[in-house]
């Protein structure tokens, strides 16, 4: 979700563009901790995850650090880039690990790193844009300048909801 100018300062209430480098400071500052708080990317980025052992699931299912997944690849045993499987359950995406992934037979030696290109292309939820809205409008509030700085409560509950997507 990339960051839409007019609509954040429409938020913050600025009429004017001075603030406008500001404000995209403070959404950058804001999309990092979400990603930081909850594992959540706002934009389009390339994230590794470890993998110390194979996942002890039936269908060995590893849930992922980072979300949304575009795609996930591994390096096999062979030296092979290879494309892994996602399936989704509950709105928390999951790799498959098996070695009889659908696009070939993949042979990985534990422990493995996988590289996920996540974020940029799922929309988020309503709830969620509102939420990074809000926290970019305090973090520029916050620069001293304005008389009164906005709550971070409502951030803490909705970071809380979401949760960090940590197997």
């Amino acid at each position: 979700m990339p960051l839409d100018l007019p609509k954040l300062r429409a938020w913050a209430r600025k009429p004017h563009q001075h603030d406008d480098a500001a404000l995209a400071m403070a959404w950058a500052s804001a999309a990092a901790e979400l990603e930081q708080r909850t594992g959540w990317c706002v934009d389009a980025v390339s994230r590794t995850q470890y993998v110390p052992e194979e996942p002890n699931n039936d269908e060995a299912l590893l849930r992922l650090e980072r979300q949304p997944v575009n795609s996930v690849t591994v390096v096999d045993s062979s030296g092979v880039t290879q494309t892994l499987q996602l399936t989704t359950i509950n709105g928390i995406q999951y790799a498959k690990m098996d070695t009889n992934n659908v696009s070939a037979t993949i042979t990985v030696s534990y422990p493995v790193t996988i590289t996920m290109n996540v974020g940029g292309t799922t929309p988020f939820s309503d709830l969620v844009e509102m939420a990074l809205l809000q926290r970019a409008t305090e973090l520029e509030a916050s620069r001293g300048d304005d008389t009164v700085a906005l709550a971070g409560a409502y951030w803490d509950r909705i970071c809380k909801m979401i949760g960090k997507a940590v197997g």
